[in-house]
């Protein structure tokens, strides 16, 4: 592995934000495992809450993030992955990630409402070879969000630290 970039992560204790914890409750296998459930909505609702660019929440956005999760089996699939997220084996190894010394690439949303740029900072001033950059007039979902600006950091960073 040669470089690192990470996105509004995870990191630290910094998980799970309460509409993903929420799905730990067992009255969510009959919301999702309803035939008529629109798991777009909640998608879409997430979408706008984690961008700044909310005119970027369009159906074909949301229709794309919400195929791999189609019919009932696909939103089942869906909470199994949501619930299956933990980070207390992430919490617990940070020390390590915090030792890695390959260029890493830090980037975060200056208005994530998810994960807040306070976990970003700490990761980028623990490591020894990251480099923050905060993207102005963002949310958590970066590339939705500023497609051009993280796509041009990412090429800068590759092209730097080759």
């Amino acid at each position: 592995m040669n470089h690192l970039v990470l996105l509004d992560s995870i990191v630290y204790d910094s998980f799970p934000e309460p509409g993903i914890a929420r799905l730990k409750d067992p009255i969510w296998d009959r919301i999702l495992g309803a035939p008529d459930f629109d798991l777009r909505r909640g998608l879409t609702k997430g979408f706008t809450k984690g961008m700044v660019r909310t005119e970027m929440v369009t159906p074909e956005l949301v229709q794309a993030y919400e195929w791999p999760f189609r019919g009932v089996e696909g939103r089942l699939a869906y909470l199994r992955a949501a619930r299956a997220l933990r980070t207390e084996e992430l919490h617990a190894r940070m020390h390590d990630v915090e030792k890695l010394t390959i260029p890493t690439l830090i980037m975060w949303g200056s208005e994530d409402a998810f994960q807040p740029i306070r976990y970003g900072l700490r990761l980028a001033q623990a490591m020894p070879s990251a480099r923050f950059k905060i993207i102005g007039h963002a949310g958590h979902f970066l590339p939705e969000d500023e497609p051009v600006q993280v796509a041009g950091f990412i090429a800068d960073f590759v092209a730097v630290a080759a």
